[in-house]
């Protein structure tokens, strides 16, 4: 509604006090201040003055506005240009905005804080109910590390996600997260000092937000799994190295390197000039390696008594796959070489047949040489840490890469926690009681509830069709 149809409409209805319906027995006088509209019509037979307002008692637009850019991941910029191509051209001013943000950090990153807390105790009792006497109790987790808006950018957060089924979840939910921020310093001029008009937590540089984001989550889940004798099972990708931090933690049982990771960086360094020669071999070098994880890491899960051991399994990479090339497959997986359980298929070229034996020598010492992983971790599992890539993209939802948001982003990245562990309703309503003090109605959360349902309904129609 138009503020002219507002005051239109309030001078079309009786004075309050004398019942009195003539318009030009009145005056009135209004108030903008943002999204607010005051108007106080002052009645010339009674002299009663009233006020009215188009917000309600102790919520205001403006705070509700600045609610809703935050829980949709909007920017100031953006979300004014919407409004104002819908006719809201008078709105609040960029301090006010920013300010009434800055009121709901707290409670979000709290909410959130807390929602992670009680999953992960939800976890380790579902997991205590189903430990078997005699066996390691583990708490397997998948670790990432992602920056704001740049890749040396000043914020960056990383998160536990945890990487075992439990009774009620389809995803994976967030046990544990951290962020660090350097300061914002500005400065009018040379000649003026600098002030400071954010104050981080953090003023090392980029490559080592990892590892301080790393020692802060890893701190905050000790005691826990020491009073429920808990360890870790951490799956890292390898970019870059957290065996030292890690390795440092007495409740980190196992570090295991994450296959989609390990098998970029063999292929990056088989297709290096220097090994030129071999580079014909790639598929059958990727297959190899990877089917014997694959085929390692189910058996172990499965708790098979057999199960190779990490040594057996990096044996088998590169002594079964000379073999394999040359056509002796004796020592092969079953699983991994089809050709060992049926002789009459043919070993696809190229091989190492006419291969000299220096030769033979030569490509043992280059898939030696690449598959080799960083000291301490492991490749026997069926870790990933695909779902910390796909909790990453959850993040851009609320934090966008083209944008630097300085100030808000430890809340935005706790409204993708929220989002992951509580659901879309579940967030939206929590900014909503952050923001207002309030909670939504029944027939606002049954509205809520009804498009959530449709997302999710149409993300699992496009699942299905991307599969067909």
């Amino acid at each position: 509604m138009s503020t002219s149809q507002y005051l239109s409409m309030l001078l079309s209805l009786p004075c309050p006090n004398c019942l009195d319906i003539i318009a030009s027995n009145r005056t009135f006088y209004t108030r903008v201040s943002g999204f607010s509209v005051s108007c106080v019509i002052t009645c010339h037979l009674c002299k009663a003055s009233t006020q009215y307002s188009n917000e309600d008692s102790g919520v205001k637009y403006s705070n509700l506005v600045a609610e809703a850019a935050l829980a949709g991941g909007i920017n100031r910029n953006s979300f004014q240009t919407a409004l104002a191509t819908i006719g809201v051209t008078n709105q609040c001013s960029e301090k006010s905005f920013y300010n009434y943000q800055a009121r709901m950090c707290k409670p979000i990153i709290d909410s959130a804080k807390f929602s992670s807390d009680i999953i992960l105790r939800e976890i380790l009792d579902n997991l205590e109910s189903a430990h078997l006497p005699g066996q390691e109790k583990v708490l397997p987790v998948g670790f990432d590390c992602s920056w704001s808006h740049a890749r040396n950018a000043h914020q960056a957060s990383g998160e536990f996600l945890y990487l075992g089924d439990l009774p009620g979840y389809n995803y994976q939910p967030v046990i544990g997260f951290h962020t660090v921020e350097h300061s914002r310093v500005i400065r009018k001029s040379e000649n003026d000092s600098s002030k400071i008009i954010y104050n981080g937590n953090f003023s090392g540089t980029s490559r080592q937000m990892e590892h301080a984001i790393l020692l802060v989550l890893l701190n905050d889940i000790m005691p826990i799994l020491e009073q429920t004798d808990f360890t870790l099972h951490v799956c890292v990708d390898g970019d870059l190295e957290t065996n030292r931090t890690l390795a440092c933690i007495p409740a980190v049982g196992r570090i295991f390197a994450d296959l989609k990771h390990i098998s970029k960086n063999i292929r990056k360094n088989l297709m290096k000039k220097q090994y030129s020669r071999w580079h014909s071999f790639e598929q059958h070098i990727m297959r190899y390696f990877n089917s014997c994880i694959f085929s390692a890491g189910l058996q172990r899960k499965l708790n098979q008594d057999n199960a190779p051991t990490e040594e057996e399994t990096r044996y088998i990479q590169v002594e079964g796959l000379i073999r394999h090339l040359l056509d002796d497959h004796s020592i092969c997986w079953s699983d991994v070489c089809w050709i060992k359980d049926n002789p009459e298929l043919q070993l696809q070229d190229p091989t190492l047949k006419n291969y000299t034996q220096t030769e033979i020598e030569n490509f043992r010492s280059v898939i030696t040489t690449i598959f080799r992983v960083p000291s301490g971790q492991g490749i026997v599992t069926t870790l990933r840490t695909s779902h910390n890539e796909t909790f990453n993209r959850k993040i851009l939802k609320y934090l966008d890469k083209w944008i630097d948001y300085w100030a808000s982003y430890s809340t935005r990245h706790a409204l993708a926690v929220l989002d992951q562990n509580e659901g879309l309703d579940v967030m939206i309503s929590k900014v909503h009681t952050a923001a207002t003090e309030k909670e939504f109605s029944h027939s606002d959360i049954c509205n809520i509830l009804k498009f959530v349902k449709e997302r999710s309904q149409k993300v699992l129609r496009n699942r299905s069709e991307m599969q067909q």
